[in-house]
């Protein structure tokens, strides 16, 4: 057998695919960065509630 090397150009191809990670959640596939971007949201309006709850009784 011969050894069969590929050209750049396949090189090229094959490296410029991108991978998307995900996660089961409730029985579906989710891309890491919808979860990312919820968790984020959901601490950032933590934040402001306390920070609000913080302004009101001082």
């Amino acid at each position: 057998m011969e050894n069969i090397r590929p050209s750049d150009n396949d090189y090229i191809k094959n490296s410029s695919k991108k991978v998307i990670e995900t996660v089961n959640y409730n029985g579906k596939y989710v891309d890491v960065t919808t979860i990312r971007n919820r968790i984020i949201s959901m601490s950032i309006g933590i934040i402001a509630l306390v920070s609000v709850a913080v302004l009101i009784f001082l």
